[in-house]
């Protein structure tokens, strides 16, 4: 108990020595304190494609939506939209706001936003994300001139978009950041001109980044909390404590996973709020790797992970075993396929060893398989027990690689990993969210899948506008994809969090977004 108080004490004063020191929120309640987990990859808005970077622009950019509980759009910088009858033009007008340099925001702002992203020179790994507005795939291909985009800027206070094909989802889309605005004149990375809820004040890389009220934030009137610390703490045992002690307000997802050791006691003590997220736990394999380019090899291992004892037994508390990719969604016409799990493991090992077979190798000379992940223990776990399952029952070799998340991001970007751990979040709540990253001419797929009749098929489902065929062709897609197993589903996943019993007004979604711009302390 001594080391443990002593610990405390030490973790407290280094973790917040940067910042200007602070009550706790209970004497205090103008400053929130929570942890990002890691430094965030980006902050550019045109190329995060990663949660920790999407949760940090939401403090400091302002789109055309923000999204409610729900995970419905709200308007934002749009004060107004209408939509044309056949659903491919959307007219929106914004509102009179400023940058944070005290410079007007003007549609051509987006449009300069969605130009660079799309400019086959600029690397964006979310690109493929603006591939919905009119010619927007064949300007980032050099099919075409960036010019030719469907958008249009009758005046500054006026952005008109022309769709590829109807989206009933593209007002929740536009809530993320790659439709902000950018800055016309700025140098980016030296300048950063926001125009979000807050400003930056001080960001100490890998330690903390501080933020402001920004006072020209078009609803400033509505932003209670004047100051806003994003913490960098990659142990979450330690965030759990710091929370206990009343220095962080807010522990959990969407920003990092909670201990697993402190969950049952959080559960039975009545702290833990749990909700689903429109996410799915997954592994993602590089199948240009010679010894897991085989179908039934793919397919064997994944057959062989026991996702009820992953949830029950590793996790413990929350989520859900896998019986898809996709995971439940609010789509009424949408019903899911059930493919995992549940399936004997015999199955699994004569699908191995036949791939085995077809490849040339024995137990004996198979290459070993490496899982990758970034570093957490929750994620050494989950790869722990897998690797050991697939060990004992196949007699192969499984070695584990952990990496810090920006490291890990760009291994993953340049397909440097074998099997590797990712957690893919809807970015709106309709399938395609989920199966077009795995489109041949998709920058995200990053594991060497490609196969003509699954980019048709998603194709197609984006063009489809009878509810009931398109929900076939999307159920279509799925299976192909898991016939095919790019990638392996382990399970779906709840959002765990503990939060300041006086901190209201946070807007979580199913979407994995976390919005504290309107909170403030009861």
């Amino acid at each position: 108990m001594h080391f443990r108080i002593c610990l405390l004490i030490f973790l407290s004063l280094f973790f917040f020595a940067g910042c200007e020191n602070q009550p706790s929120q209970s004497l205090k309640a103008d400053k929130i304190k929570l942890n990002l987990g890691t430094e965030p990859p980006t902050l550019d808005p045109r190329v995060a494609i990663d949660s920790t970077s999407i949760n940090a622009l939401l403090f400091l950019f302002e789109g055309l939506t923000r999204l409610s509980h729900e995970g419905q759009p709200k308007l934002a910088l749009a004060k107004e939209v209408s939509i044309s009858k056949d659903l491919l033009t959307y007219t929106f007008k914004l509102r009179e706001a400023f940058w944070s340099n005290g410079e007007r925001v003007t549609s051509a702002d987006f449009v300069k936003g969605f130009q660079t992203t799309l400019d086959p020179l600029f690397p964006s790994p979310a690109a493929y994300k603006l591939y919905i507005v009119k010619n927007g795939r064949a300007i980032k291909k050099g099919l075409l001139p960036n010019n030719s985009l469907g958008v249009e800027t009758p005046d500054s206070k006026t952005l008109i978009i022309h769709l590829e094909h109807p989206a009933t989802y593209f007002l929740e889309l536009v809530a993320c950041p790659i439709f902000f605005p950018i800055h016309q004149k700025g140098d980016f990375e030296r300048d950063f001109i926001t125009n979000g809820p807050y400003i930056i004040e001080k960001w100490e890389h890998e330690h903390e980044i501080c933020l402001k009220k920004n006072p020209l934030y078009w609803d400033s009137k509505h932003v209670r909390i004047q100051n806003v610390d994003l913490m960098m703490i990659d142990d979450s045992l330690t965030e759990y404590y710091l929370f206990e002690n009343g220095e962080l307000d807010f522990a959990g997802a969407p920003y990092t996973n909670l201990a697993v050791d402190v969950l049952p006691s959080i559960l039975q003590e009545g702290k833990l709020n749990q909700y689903p997220f429109s996410a799915v736990y997954c592994y993602k394999v590089n199948t240009h790797h010679s010894h897991l380019s085989n179908q039934k090899i793919r397919k064997g291992l994944s057959y062989l992970i026991n996702r009820e004892a992953i949830v029950e037994h590793v996790m413990q508390v929350g989520h859900t075993p896998a019986s898809g990719y996709i995971p439940p969604l609010p789509d009424p016409v949408f019903q899911r396929k059930i493919f995992l799990p549940n399936i004997p493991s015999s199955i699994g090992k004569d699908l191995f060893f036949n791939g085995l077979v077809e490849e040339g190798y024995t137990p004996e000379t198979f290459p070993p398989v490496t899982i990758s992940y970034n570093a957490n223990k929750e994620h050494q776990r989950v790869a722990q027990a897998i690797g050991q399952a697939w060990q004992d029952t196949l007699g192969i070799k499984v070695f584990l690689e952990q990496y810090d998340w920006k490291t890990y991001l760009s291994k993953m970007n340049q397909m440097n990993y074998e099997i590797a751990r990712v957690a893919w979040v809807g970015e709106y709540l309709d399938p395609l969210a989920f199966l077009e990253t795995f489109q041949s001419n998709n920058d995200n797929n990053l594991t060497g899948f490609s196969d003509d009749i699954y980019d048709q098929l998603v194709d197609w489902a984006k063009k489809e506008r009878d509810p009931f065929k398109r929900a076939e062709i999307l159920s279509e897609a799925e299976a192909k994809l898991l016939d095919q197993m790019p990638i392996i589903p382990i399970y779906f996943i709840d959002c765990l969090y503990l939060i300041h019993p006086r901190l209201k007004n946070v807007v979580l979604t199913s979407l994995g977004t976390a919005d504290f711009t309107r909170a403030y302390f009861e």
